[in-house]
């Protein structure tokens, strides 16, 4: 969960098999759960080295 300043954020990383993994992103306003809904195609996290 990520609570950024554009809203509310749920990632859900889930391994299917072997080396397979699937990522699902939700996205809301922010403070506001019960309207999370699938985020938007090419949306996913990123971090800084």
């Amino acid at each position: 969960m990520h609570a950024g300043g554009d809203g509310d954020y749920v990632l859900v990383h889930t391994w299917i098999e072997a080396l397979m993994s699937d990522l699902a992103s939700f996205a809301g306003p922010a403070g506001q759960p019960d309207q999370l809904r699938p985020g938007r195609t090419g949306l996913g996290p990123w971090t800084l080295s």
